[in-house]
């Protein structure tokens, strides 16, 4: 009436479908068991910052309940983007001899990426209208909206592939105060003014 249904391997049980008195068939799935003394952590990339991300880039992983956040390089880059979140799932590997870390925890992960010397932004320069990114260049007591190409971001800073220049200077403050009147100007055919504090 009864006999012994070994596991191909050792490992913990993360999910039990059988159930005393069922019928099962060869395809029925009774246990699934798991090896959890290595586990992966997915980090999602956006698509602008995989030019600068490379298998064996470092990344500081922090992972919650967890009290001390681990350090592990970037093992595998899958080939192929995910077209409903336009991003790329990053693996990491890390040990869990220790069971320290449970799988479905959610990660934060820091990237320390080299991203030489490059133009840059504040990000809380750019006013984001979803389908253009427009700053306020000021030009003595005027400012002028112009539209420019973003890349990858880090640190609070966004780098500037188009539409400034070295040098130029970009309001930082008061974005709503200067998109507003921006906009008022731009009804009566006149330039935005910088009164206000840019």
């Amino acid at each position: 009436r009864t006999f012994t249904l070994l596991a191909p391997r050792d490992g913990t049980v993360i999910a039990r479908q059988a159930i005393n008195g069922m019928y099962v068939e060869p395809s029925t799935e009774l246990f699934v068991v798991s090896d959890l003394s290595r586990v992966w952590a997915l980090i999602d990339l956006y698509e602008a910052d995989l030019a600068v991300v490379a298998p064996g880039l470092e990344a500081v992983l922090e992972i919650e309940g967890v009290p001390t956040p681990r350090t592990a390089p970037v093992a595998f880059l899958p080939p192929v983007i995910d077209e409903g979140t336009r991003t790329l799932k990053a693996r990491f590997v890390l040990d869990n001899r220790d069971g320290a870390l449970r799988p479905g925890a959610f990660v934060r992960a820091t990237l320390d990426a080299p991203l030489g010397i490059r133009l840059a932004l504040p990000q809380d320069a750019v006013i984001r209208t979803g389908t253009r990114n427009v700053v306020f260049v000021v030009r003595g007591a005027h400012v002028e909206p112009r539209e420019v190409t973003l890349g990858a971001q880090a640190g609070g800073w966004i780098e500037v592939l188009g539409g400034v220049a070295e040098g130029e200077g970009v309001a930082t403050q008061a974005l709503f105060l200067l998109d507003s009147e921006s906009r008022l100007k731009a009804t009566s055919g006149g330039g935005g003014h910088a009164g206000h504090g840019g």
